[in-house]
């Protein structure tokens, strides 16, 4: 079994995979208004858990961005303003929490493969957010609205063709 994920301290997507088939997808919501130790901490203990509910994930592949350039030119859904070092470094903290959570539990694989770390640019290319909702629901077979949960499905179905 595999697990995607597209990472986010507000909110990560996932999806679980089992041969070719997507047979779970969601979302890991944090509340802003709580501390950043306590978001991540929430974001690792839904991984962990994701984990001990679909037992035999043994691999994972986690969207990473390009560079900062790349990530500033995005723009925050609320504001509208592009986004800074400082939403970056927290992307990349939440990233460090899921990392760290996947190899707790993959720790006696052997496979030191076992996640992968993929830029937007390798497996998404220019696809937007609306287009990648509208493949994710194509996959699964029923509407996705959330842009995480769909990159996470989009990532899952890049996972299959790379392995």
């Amino acid at each position: 079994m595999r697990i995607a994920i597209d990472p986010s301290l507000t909110q990560t997507g996932y999806a679980v995979a089992e041969g070719k088939k997507i047979i779970a997808s969601g979302v890991i919501k944090t509340k802003p208004k709580d501390t950043l130790p306590a978001r991540l901490l929430h974001i690792r203990c839904e991984i962990t858990s994701l984990l001990i509910k679909y037992k035999k994930i043994n691999r994972a592949i986690i969207e990473i961005q390009d560079s900062f350039g790349s990530y500033h030119k995005r723009q925050n859904k609320m504001t509208g303003k592009g986004l800074n070092q400082e939403a970056l470094n927290k992307q990349n903290w939440a990233i460090g929490v899921i990392i760290i959570a996947i190899y707790s539990w993959i720790k006696n694989s052997s496979d030191e493969d076992c996640v992968k770390l993929v830029t937007t640019t390798q497996w998404k290319g220019k696809m937007s957010k609306e287009q990648a909702k509208l493949v994710a629901s194509n996959i699964v077979r029923r509407k996705i609205t959330n842009d995480n949960e769909a990159e996470a499905i989009c990532l899952a179905n890049y996972f299959f063709n790379i392995e």
